[in-house]
C-alpha cells in the first residue's frame, strides 16, 4: 500500500468515525484508533476544516476537548425538480444491495427526497414507476446479514485479518478460514467478497450469501499496492478469475441468435464478426472458463466452441451426461 493511499484510507476512516461519535471523539482517542501520533490527527482535522467539513470542536473540563462532525448540516448538494425525480424513479435499480450500508444510505436519501418533494409530488411521480421495470432471474436479500457486510467492510478498512465460518458449494458442512478481505464485488445481483487465503496462497471469491460467521482478529495484512477488483477479474467471464494465464477461445453462434449476440459487449469479448451467412464468429480472451461455458450452453445448438479442443471435449462429455439424464425411456 503507497503511502499517499494510507493517508486516504485514515482520512476516511476518521470521517466515518466522527460522523458515528454523538459525543465526540479526544485527539488522543483519535490517534490510538488510526495508530498515528496525534500531530497527524490535528493535521487531518485542521484539513477538514479548510475543505469546509462541518467540524464541530466540544469544550469539556480540565481543557479536554473532543470533535465531531456537526449532525445538523447536511452536504450543501441541490437538485433541479427534474434531477430529483430521476433519481427517486432509480431507487429500485438499488435494490439487489437491501441490507447493506450502501442502500441504508440511499433509503435515507430518497427519504429526505420524499419529504422535500412533499406527497401530492410523490403519489404523482410513482405514476412513472410503470415506465420502469427491472427483472430478477434470482434476488438476494442482505437485509439478516448487514452485521456480517459491516463487520466485513470494517476490515476491509482497517486491514484486519478475519476468521470466516464459510459454507462452499461442493462442502458438506461450513469450515471456519482465516483470510485476508480485499474489496466487494456485485455480480449478478450477489454481492461476492474478493479475500487472500494465506493458506492457499491465492485470491479467492467468497459469496456473502453463505457466510454464517464473521470474527475480526486483532492481528492486520497489508493489502498489495497493485491490487484492483476490476484488474483481477479482467480475464473472467464473471466473478471466477481462474488460475492459469489468459487464453483464446473462438465461438461460432448461428444467424438466428446473431443479434442478441450483436446487442451487448460480453466480459473477455476480443471481437465479434458478423459473417456474410449471418453466423458471428467470437473471440474472448478467459483465465476460466467455469461460467463461460454455462452461458454458451444457454444458446443450444445455436452456439459451437471452436476452440480450443479441450474446452469442446469438456463440453461433449457434459452433453454425453445430460442425454443419459434425458434419455426417453420406451
Amino acid at each position: 500500500m503507497s503511502r499517499d493511499e494510507t493517508t486516504l484510507r485514515r482520512q476516511w476512516t476518521l470521517i466515518r468515525k466522527l460522523s458515528a461519535s454523538r459525543l465526540g471523539l479526544s485527539v488522543k482517542e483519535i490517534a490510538v484508533e488510526l495508530d498515528v501520533e496525534p500531530k497527524t490527527v490535528r493535521r487531518y482535522l485542521n484539513l477538514f476544516r479548510e475543505i469546509g467539513f462541518p467540524i464541530v470542536e466540544v469544550a469539556l473540563a480540565r481543557g479536554l476537548k473532543k470533535y465531531r462532525l456537526d449532525p445538523n448540516v447536511g452536504v450543501p448538494l441541490s437538485f433541479s425538480f427534474d434531477e430529483a425525480v430521476a433519481l427517486y424513479l432509480g431507487r429500485r435499480f438499488l435494490e439487489p444491495l437491501a441490507g447493506t450500508a450502501i442502500a441504508e444510505a440511499s433509503n435515507t436519501a430518497f427519504d429526505k427526497i420524499r419529504s422535500t418533494l412533499g406527497a401530492s409530488s410523490i403519489d404523482y411521480i410513482n405514476q412513472f414507476d410503470a415506465f420502469f421495470h427491472q427483472t430478477y432471474q434470482s434476488i438476494h436479500d442482505y437485509s439478516n446479514r448487514s452485521d456480517q457486510y459491516d463487520a466485513i467492510r470494517t476490515a476491509i478498512e482497517d486491514q484486519t485479518v478475519v476468521d470466516l465460518l464459510y459454507q462452499s458449494n461442493s462442502a458438506p458442512a461450513p469450515t471456519y478460514r482465516l483470510i485476508h478481505p480485499y474489496s466487494f464485488v456485485k455480480h449478478n445481483n450477489a454481492m461476492y467478497l474478493l479475500a487472500f487465503d494465506p493458506a492457499a496462497q491465492k485470491i479467492k471469491e467468497y459469496k456473502l450469501d453463505r457466510i454464517e460467521d464473521v470474527e475480526l482478529k486483532k492481528e492486520k495484512f497489508v493489502k498489495p499496492a497493485d491490487f484492483n477488483a476490476e484488474s483481477h477479474l479482467s480475464n473472467s467471464f464473471g466473478v471466477v478469475p481462474g488460475d492459469s494465464d489468459p487464453f483464446e477461445v473462438v465461438v461460432h453462434f448461428a444467424a438466428a441468435v446473431a443479434r442478441y449476440v450483436l446487442e451487448s459487449r460480453w466480459k473477455g469479448c476480443v471481437s465479434l464478426e458478423k459473417k456474410s451467412d449471418g453466423r458471428v464468429v467470437g473471440v474472448f480472451s478467459l483465465s476460466s472458463t467455469l461460467e463461460f461455458k454455462s452461458w454458451v450452453l444457454g444458446f443450444g445448438a445455436s452456439a459451437e466452441i471452436v476452440s480450443p479442443q479441450s474446452l469442446r471435449l469438456e463440453i461433449a462429455a457434459d452433453l454425453k451426461a445430460l442425454a443419459a439424464i434425458y434419455r426417453v425411456k420406451t
